[in-house]
């Protein structure tokens, strides 16, 4: 099973100024575009991460990403990984611990990952007066057993494993 993560330019990409989308006019696929389309050829199982963050876009107490981090914010990972579970028990006919986010609140002192990119300025004070949500994760019943996965990925993937290893 693939977890695709998202991107901060494709689910922001009105923060991007317009001359960085000069390929538009080519009508040229993104590689997550031809991914996809690949994936389903394939026949490959994936959740679709990109897809559900610009639904949490939408719905979300605080940014997806938050503006002085490269990477998701855990709130929007742990939807993520509930496609990840429901994904899971599908493909393994087993019944999984499903995880919820409890206690959600948005803080405005962004700090660690949430800052990761605004660290990089080299400042003296670093800009952290942004929203960002912070939640705690459990599972949801202890009827099944917790298993171990095997994951595989880049720094898009402490998230979803931070979420896990909280629950």
């Amino acid at each position: 099973l693939i977890l695709i993560t998202p991107s901060k330019a494709l689910v922001y990409p009105e923060h991007i100024p317009d001359v960085f989308f000069q390929h538009k006019a080519n009508a040229h696929l993104t590689s997550y575009e031809k991914f996809l389309k690949r994936a389903d050829r394939a026949g490959l199982h994936y959740v679709d991460g990109n897809a559900i963050s610009l639904q949490a876009k939408q719905e979300a107490p605080a940014p997806v990403f938050p503006r002085g981090g490269t990477h998701w914010n855990k709130l929007t990972a742990a939807q993520s990984v509930a496609g990840v579970i429901a994904s899971l028990e599908k493909l393994s006919g087993e019944r999984l611990p499903h995880i919820s986010p409890e206690n959600i609140q948005v803080q405005h002192a962004a700090e660690g990952e949430d800052k990761d990119l605004a660290d990089l300025l080299n400042l003296i004070e670093v800009p952290n007066a942004y929203p960002v949500p912070s939640a705690t994760y459990a599972p949801q019943e202890q009827t099944a057993p917790k298993k171990s996965i095997l994951f595989v990925g880049d720094s898009f993937g402490w998230a979803p494993l931070d979420v896990l290893h909280e629950a």
